[in-house]
């Protein structure tokens, strides 16, 4: 149900504490899930997360958050410019049933978790993309409420990062 075969869109994700359960985003459809396993779905959200059909459907990315049920975060993923273009970063805490945008940050193009930071409880959040409109690698560690940066794009020689995560 992608748009096209040579997209970089993974839009099914695994609940890693809730048992049997998946959730799926079919681009201006709406969000499904399932909690047998993938044997039925049941559509949880309709429409489009980020702002246009077209946004969700090249390079979007779904992910659990690991050790929390029904935890979901989501982008549109890169569209090709050298400045943000403002598709958003977006999170569900129910289950993909609601969805709102993170403060501050303005695209991503890839995001992975790592284990809490000392003192904190929520997994750490590793993101590629604009932040306050400067591009970097950027990570929170206080549930995507505030970003710090811990990586560039050195001489923006290399070419665009697609994977990212943290030591679970």
């Amino acid at each position: 149900f992608d748009t096209q075969y040579y997209t970089d869109t993974r839009t099914v994700a695994a609940d890693r504490v809730l048992a049997n359960t998946f959730y799926l985003y079919y681009p201006g459809n709406g969000v499904f899930e399932s909690t047998n396993g993938g044997a039925s779905w049941t559509k949880v959200y309709s429409g489009t997360i980020s702002p246009t059909w077209q946004d969700d459907s090249w390079n979007s990315s779904l992910q659990s958050v690991p050790g929390e049920a029904g935890n979901l975060f989501f982008t549109a993923g890169s569209l090709g410019g050298t400045q943000p273009d403002g598709v958003g970063f977006y999170r569900s805490t129910n289950q993909g049933a609601t969805w709102s945008a993170v403060a501050n940050v303005q695209e991503v193009y890839c995001f992975g978790f790592g284990a809490a930071a000392p003192g904190q409880s929520y997994p750490a959040i590793y993101i590629v993309g604009y932040v306050n409109g400067v591009y970097g690698v950027w990570q929170s560690i206080n549930n995507a409420q505030s970003w710090t940066q811990i990586g560039t794009n050195p001489n923006n020689s290399i070419d665009s990062i697609n994977t990212i995560s943290g030591d679970p």
